[in-house]
């Protein structure tokens, strides 16, 4: 029990830390230190969720994540990569029907294997094309890595940013530029790339039920982050599931290789063929 709560929290406060939400981030700076914020989500992770709504958005988010998270780990952390076949339709169906700049930065996601957040703020300047490397900023560990460009989408991105170079410096460089005028940002917002993925495969058809959550609504399948695990499932199939070149894509620790297999879709029946 002591271990999953450690978990819980660890993951509580990354998502605080991370988080876009402008009062989410006045909250975190007006924390003296870093123990004083691990006290904060260990004191309010206790409160009920009709108790956190007379609190504040922060301790609501708290235990809301909490929730999330702990239900992860008790059902196995069901929510898994995105088959091929799923991948390809959803791709296609976004390129059809909302537009190239979407489907570039769904693919970004689905072949670079870079999390959402990391992926919005992709800019230009970022991408080498002379020497086919693009690099990524983590920012759920406040680093930077580079790794190689697909060889299509670096041509497919590359004749994106010329037809829309003007657009895009005019949005600080950001190659997934955000035209809503109602908004701060230059790009694109990570929730609106996860709602995308949950319209369009609710629209085809492509997603399943695997539990309720806290206030009885369906979890499903597949979400925005199964296109990371799409990524390096793709690696560990080309590599005979290397996991280091899979952690290595994912920007994962040396030691995690448990989180780096949960991002992995296997065929078990395939995988034994020819073995037993």
């Amino acid at each position: 029990m002591k271990k999953l709560k450690k978990y819980i929290w660890k993951r509580i406060i990354e998502d605080i830390e991370n988080s876009d939400d402008e009062k989410i981030q006045n909250n975190v700076k007006a924390f003296k230190n870093k123990k004083e914020l691990i006290d904060f989500v260990k004191f309010y992770s206790e409160f009920g969720f009709d108790d956190m709504k007379r609190v504040s958005s922060m301790a609501y988010l708290i235990r809301k994540k909490k929730y999330h998270y702990a239900q992860g780990r008790l059902l196995g952390d069901k929510t898994k990569a995105m088959p091929n076949k799923v991948y390809k339709k959803l791709i296609k169906y976004v390129g059809e029907n909302i537009g190239i700049k979407q489907k570039l930065a769904l693919e970004f996601e689905g072949i670079q294997g870079s999390r959402g957040e990391d992926t919005v703020r992709i800019k230009v300047e970022d991408i080498d094309f002379e020497k086919h490397t693009v690099r990524i900023k983590n920012r759920k560990r406040n680093r930077w890595y580079k790794i190689p460009l697909n060889q299509k989408l670096e041509k497919d991105l590359q004749s994106f940013i010329l037809k829309n170079l003007s657009k895009i410096e005019e949005h600080n460089g950001f190659v997934f530029f955000s035209e809503n005028f109602k908004q701060k940002r230059k790009h694109l917002s990570e929730k609106y790339l996860k709602t995308l993925v949950y319209n369009s495969l609710q629209e085809l058809g492509l997603n399943k039920v695997y539990a309720k959550s806290h206030d009885g609504r369906n979890l499903y399948l597949y979400s925005q982050h199964s296109l990371r695990g799409h990524a390096g499932t793709r690696i560990a199939e080309k590599t005979n599931y290397n996991i280091k070149k899979v952690q290595e894509l994912l920007n994962h620790e040396p030691n995690s290789a448990s989180t780096t297999l949960l991002y992995l879709e296997r065929d078990v029946e395939k995988d034994l063929k020819g073995i037993i």
